[in-house]
């Protein structure tokens, strides 16, 4: 079976990891050709991976466009896929349609605000007509595409799954918070996400900043990351209590050594799906804080694998960072359990074997596991 996969985003983003996380895994009898923009940031992990990579004359970061969907028709033409499978990329599956010959898939990467009136209706339809499946990596997912008007017989749960990270031992963590320059001793919370508004690091930062000054060990915040908010988010951390204790790390190509280093991670983003950083730090054993949003308390527990806390909420959160830095059995307790649901549910193999037997029944019609 040959599968093509269409990604339009141009960054190292959570589409292009979940790509990369199939294409590692996926059956031996699966051929995976990716199709990416020019110069996209994930054409050699991709590689890597496995997948054949194409990289077409799209416009990135764009879900449509008509020049794109004649590039991309002529790619399916020249491919002859079984199966186009879009991340982000409304063009690729009219050109699916178009071509004929094979069957369409999405991902629903993000939640969205619902649609409404004759547009919303007209999306839906549009996309009823150009999709044979569509894949929600959450429940919040899935509901927000039955919302939208999607065919339930076409919309399928598939958790997200990684091949993740083992857990830090002592000497593993030494090493790793010299690599990053942080003193032994003392609290690490780690946060691995894109600067930008949705993911509410200023809110993060004035709750840290109350933590931080509290009595009990001494805490820093690894913030890996970066985005258009840097620089202010660099500015307010200067000018908070605590401050020095913020190091940012900026993008990282290997984010293994930032939750080596870290006692626990820490996510209190305004919006969420199905978070592929709160999957890695469940795999590297890590209690959690989180905002309690879209698909976060399907990925953890509360008071089981992490703590949870409002995105608005700054003194709930303050509260929370301190519990999670001042008790060493709640961190273990919830590590070890957060350890053991990532096992069950999320790694890579299930996801990629539950994918695969969704493209089987799409072009065999054989039943779906």
């Amino acid at each position: 079976m040959r599968v093509l996969e269409i990604l339009s985003d141009s960054n190292r983003g959570g589409a292009g990891v979940y790509l990369e996380n199939y294409a590692a895994n996926a059956s031996p009898d699966t051929e995976i050709v990716a199709a990416l923009p020019q110069g996209a940031m994930m054409a050699g992990r991709l590689r890597r991976a496995g997948a054949q990579v194409v990289e077409c004359a799209l416009h990135a970061d764009t879900s449509f466009n008509r020049h794109d969907v004649a590039v991309l028709r002529t790619c399916i033409e020249t491919f002859s896929p079984d199966v186009v499978h879009t991340h982000g990329s409304l063009s690729g599956r009219i050109a699916a349609r178009l071509a004929g010959r094979c069957k369409t898939v999405y991902t629903k990467h993000t939640l969205s605000p619902p649609r409404r009136g004759i547009k919303g209706r007209a999306a839906a339809a549009l996309d009823n007509r150009v999709t044979d499946a569509v894949i929600a990596v959450s429940r919040a997912a899935q509901d927000n595409l039955l919302q939208d008007g999607l065919d339930p017989s076409k919309v399928f749960l598939i958790y997200n799954g990684i091949t993740g990270f083992s857990p830090a031992g002592p000497e593993q963590k030494k090493r790793a918070r010299e690599a990053l320059g942080i003193p032994q001793g003392g609290i690490v919370a780690a946060c691995v996400a894109r600067l930008e508004p949705v993911k509410n690091h200023r809110m993060l930062l004035e709750a840290f900043a109350q933590a931080a000054c509290g009595d009990g060990p001494p805490l820093t915040l690894l913030l890996c990351g970066d985005g258009s908010l840097r620089q202010p988010l660099e500015d307010l951390a200067a000018r908070l209590p605590g401050g020095d204790k913020v190091l940012f790390l900026g993008e990282r190509e290997d984010v293994a050594p930032v939750y080596a280093a870290a006692d626990f991670f820490v996510l209190t983003s305004h919006s969420e799906n199905m978070p592929l950083t709160v999957l890695e730090a469940m795999s590297a054993g890590l209690p959690a804080l989180l905002s309690d949003v879209g698909g976060m308390s399907e990925a953890a527990r509360e008071n089981e694998t992490a703590l949870f806390t409002a995105p608005q909420d700054r003194q709930r959160t303050a509260r929370a960072l301190r519990a999670l830095a001042d008790d060493s059995a709640l961190r273990l307790r919830l590590g070890a359990a957060a350890r053991a649901r990532f096992e069950q549910t999320f790694t890579a193999q299930v996801f990629a074997r539950q994918t695969d037997s969704l493209y089987r029944k799409l072009v065999t019609g054989c039943e779906w596991e």
